[in-house]
């Protein structure tokens, strides 16, 4: 073999070595974002995610993950979407996306430099009926300048045993009650009468759940707060089904001591439990403006003469006038008399 062909063998060597060493440095990152498209300008960050990482949820309660992003760059940051993938057991990004349960997008819309925006998904995600660990992976469908954070990976953990007790927010606590008048959406009562209402909720209690909540109401004047009145029961009775069950609940006797605008705020204020108390406060306690008012205002509308009608005359005597009373005030008034004077 001559020197230039043995010189020609090592130069191809070399090539080859060069090839073999690009491919082995990429083979990572490939790995690592497997649905990952072309690059794109900016620089933004995943910073938190909603469900939180480590958090327990609800075996059967469908929910919508949300990501709060972070641009770090200088200007506005462009259109992204994030992947959400789900997996079983406790796994890295790349085992994650390969067994996916389940996955979806979250929109993320432009970001102003330096701000951070909470965006979610637009679809749901239910763990039907699991019982054990999963892995969620959240990565930019495309990596910026900064890939380290264009990837999150966090657990959660479905749970048979999950515990929450939830008041409904869309009910007219009063809307039972006959007669109630009501100011720009705000029920109008009246003080130091007695209201029996119910309202209603939904538990998510497992059948093995040991719980003991204090429910009632508080009545508040947040212009100087300061709490009013109150009034608790305790509840040990409830579905225990392992999913979100409706029931509702008998209020304590609401009685109003004075007059003025309040926020009346009811559901559930105190939990102890085994193996856990209510998991999730935000939506223990629903508030409705009302308004206690005393007002009476009868109105008298008109007045006829109680007769065959052959003549417009009054006649006198007991019951010889028909007349017709509207009650514009906020109280309900009997047994009504009206004096007629003649003068």
């Amino acid at each position: 073999m001559t020197d230039g062909a043995r010189c020609d063998y090592v130069g191809k060597q070399g090539t080859l070595f060069g090839v073999f060493l690009i491919l082995f440095s990429l083979l990572p990152l490939t790995m690592y974002a497997e649905t990952v498209d072309a690059s794109t300008s900016g620089e933004m960050g995943i910073s938190s995610s909603t469900p939180s990482d480590d958090s327990i949820i609800a075996s059967f309660e469908s929910i919508r993950f949300g990501a709060t992003v972070h641009n770090f760059a200088s200007q506005i940051s462009p259109q992204r979407i994030i992947d959400w993938n789900v997996c079983l057991g406790d796994r890295v990004a790349n085992a994650c996306l390969a067994n996916s349960i389940g996955n979806g997008q979250i929109s993320v819309a432009p970001v102003s430099s330096g701000q951070q925006a909470y965006f979610e998904s637009s679809i749901y995600f239910n763990p039907n009926g699991l019982n054990e660990t999963i892995t969620v992976v959240y990565q930019f469908n495309q990596f910026d300048g900064n890939p380290s954070n264009d990837i999150m990976v966090f657990n959660l953990y479905p749970s048979l045993e999950f515990t929450d007790m939830r008041v409904d927010s869309e009910q007219d606590l009063f809307d039972t009650l006959d007669n109630l008048n009501y100011d720009n959406g705000k029920p109008i009562l009246n003080s130091n009468t007695s209201y029996i209402v119910s309202f209603s909720g939904l538990a998510n209690v497992c059948p093995t759940c040991n719980l003991n909540v204090t429910f009632g109401w508080e009545l508040w004047d947040y212009v100087n707060n300061q709490k009013i009145d109150s009034s608790y029961e305790n509840l040990t009775s409830f579905p225990q089904y392992s999913y979100y069950a409706p029931f509702n609940v008998l209020l304590p006797e609401i009685s109003l001591p004075t007059q003025g605008q309040f926020t009346l705020e009811f559901g559930y204020f105190n939990f102890t439990g085994t193996p856990y108390s209510d998991l999730i406060s935000e939506n223990n306690v629903e508030s409705i403006e009302i308004i206690v008012d005393d007002t009476i205002d009868l109105a008298l509308l008109s007045m006829m003469p109680k007769n065959t009608g052959v003549t417009n005359e009054y006649l006198y005597g007991a019951n010889m006038v028909d007349v017709l009373i509207k009650n514009t005030g906020n109280v309900t008034v009997e047994n009504v008399s009206i004096n007629l004077d003649v003068i």
